[in-house]
């Protein structure tokens, strides 16, 4: 994959929940060892959670 390609996905939740995934039921790592990558979707779902509810907020004021 190329390297602008790579950079972009961390941008995506997608990625953060597949590694999660992976890390868990195939490979058997606990959350621990991948507090990293929970952190980037707990982040990352934020984000979006505050950026809708601003956009709700402003669509029905």
């Amino acid at each position: 994959m190329p390297a602008w390609m790579r950079a972009l996905s961390y941008l995506s939740p997608l990625k953060y929940y597949l590694d999660l995934g992976f890390g868990i039921f195939l490979k058997g790592v606990g959350l621990l060892a991948m507090w990293d990558r929970l952190l980037g979707l707990a982040l990352l779902g934020g984000a979006v959670f505050a950026l809708g509810a601003l956009r709700f907020r402003r669509a029905f004021a």
